[in-house]
């Protein structure tokens, strides 16, 4: 391992809100910020803290109203881009395709993406 030093400095949210996840397929994790109703906030990764910085890319998902709590992301198709998900409580995921995110070529739904395994949502990983 190489320390690195701060790599992000934060932008004023408690941790339990920040995700990390490549949204631009420029093979880097942003940095996100979800918000109890669902809503991200997205700042691109350009380097981080001290090597590039971060663009602030403000709301790139408006929610699709479920809470934050329920809020995942993985690239399903890929694209490189990470999708927007939400997990139920039965395990049952659903799926945004990310095509630029809110304001940037938006998002098409796809239901459901999996049915689940017959295992509680809060032992599921993506």
């Amino acid at each position: 391992w190489s320390e690195q030093g701060t790599f992000a400095t934060g932008v004023g949210e408690p941790g339990d809100k920040v995700r990390f996840a490549d949204i631009n397929a420029d093979g880097k994790a942003d940095y996100l910020v979800v918000q109890d109703n669902g809503v991200i906030n997205a700042w691109i990764n350009n380097g981080g803290t001290g090597h590039g910085g971060w663009s602030e890319q403000g709301t790139f998902a408006t929610g699709v109203g479920e809470p934050g709590d329920k809020v995942r992301f993985a690239d399903i198709n890929a694209d490189g881009k990470a999708d927007y998900l939400t997990l139920q409580d039965n395990g049952v995921v659903n799926a945004w395709i990310n095509n630029g995110g809110t304001g940037h070529g938006g998002w098409s739904e796809q239901g459901t993406f999996a049915t689940g395994v017959g295992e509680p949502g809060h032992k599921v990983r993506i």
